[in-house]
C-alpha cells in the first residue's frame, strides 16, 4: 500500500492529499466486500473466498509492475479496486478459519494475538519492501548510468536543447544553462531508476502471493479429497490416466 503513494508523489507529481484520494474507493470497497464475503463464508467454503482474494492480490500486484511515467490514472485505479476487492474477501474468512476452533474462554487472548501477528506482519513487510526499494533503486540508477553515452551524439544534442530552453527561460550563462540541462538528465535517470525500483517490488510481492495462492490451493485440494474420501466417492488422480 505504501508504494503506491510515493509513486504517484515522487514520479507523477501528485500532492499528499491527491495520493489519499486514490485510496477512499479502495477502502468503500474492501468495507462493502468484507460484510458480503463474511454472508458468503457461511454457504460456501471459506477456503475458496480466501483463494479467490489471493487471486486478485496476485493480479493487483501484477498490474503495478508495469508503471511509468505515461501509467494513466484509470490503470492504477483499476489495479487499488482489485486489491480492495481481493482484501475485502480474503480477511474476513481468514479471520474467520483462525478463530473457528478457539473457544469462548480464549476467544479474547486469541483475538488479540492474531491482531498482533497482524500488526508485526505488515511492519515487518514494510521494512522489507523499503530495503528492496532502495537496493533494487541504487541497482537501476547504476545500469542507467552506464547505459548513457555522455560522448554520444544524441547526448550532446538533448543537452544543447535544454540549454537553449533554460537560456531562454531563466536568462542565465551558457555555463549554467549547461549544468541545469545535465541536472535535469540526472534527475530524470533517478526518477526512472525509482520507478524501476518500485516495479520489483510489485514483481516479488506477486511472486510472493502467487506461492501463498500455490499452498491455499494445495490445501484446498487435501481437503477436497479428503472430503470425498470419507464419503467413498471417487476422483481423479495423475495414476488414474
Amino acid at each position: 500500500t505504501f508504494l503506491i503513494p510515493l509513486y504517484l508523489q515522487n514520479n507523477l507529481g501528485y500532492s499528499a492529499l491527491q495520493a489519499g484520494m486514490f485510496f477512499i474507493p479502495v477502502g468503500i470497497i474492501q468495507g462493502f466486500c468484507s460484510p458480503t464475503a463474511g454472508a458468503l463464508g457461511q454457504k460456501i467454503n471459506p477456503k475458496i473466498l480466501i483463494a479467490g482474494g489471493l487471486i486478485l492480490m496476485v493480479l493487483s500486484f501484477y498490474l503495478n509492475i508495469f508503471l511509468s511515467f505515461l501509467t494513466e490514472k484509470w490503470y492504477i485505479m483499476m489495479s487499488l479496486y482489485l486489491r480492495g476487492i481481493g482484501m475485502g474477501i480474503l480477511f474476513t474468512p481468514l479471520l474467520t478459519l483462525s478463530l473457528a476452533r478457539i473457544s469462548v474462554v480464549q476467544m479474547a487472548q486469541a483475538s488479540s494475538i492474531t491482531n498482533i501477528v497482524r500488526q508485526m506482519g505488515g511492519s515487518f513487510g514494510v521494512a522489507i519492501f523499503s530495503h528492496m526499494l532502495t537496493q533494487r533503486t541504487s541497482y537501476h540508477t547504476q545500469r542507467y548510468s552506464e547505459a548513457l553515452n555522455y560522448t554520444g551524439e544524441i547526448y550532446h544534442q538533448t543537452i544543447d536543447k535544454l540549454s537553449f530552453f533554460a537560456l531562454q527561460t531563466t536568462g542565465t550563462t551558457e555555463e549554467t544553462a549547461k549544468s541545469l540541462a545535465e541536472q535535469l538528465i540526472i534527475k530524470r535517470l533517478e526518477l526512472e531508476a525509482y520507478i524501476g525500483g518500485i516495479n520489483d517490488d510489485f514483481y516479488i510481492a506477486s511472486l510472493t502471493d502467487a506461492m501463498e495462492q500455490y499452498a491455499a490451493a494445495e490445501f484446498i485440494i487435501t481437503e477436497i479429497r479428503q472430503y470425498l474420501n470419507t464419503k467413498n466417492i471417487p476422483y481423479i488422480t495423475e495414476n488414474s490416466y
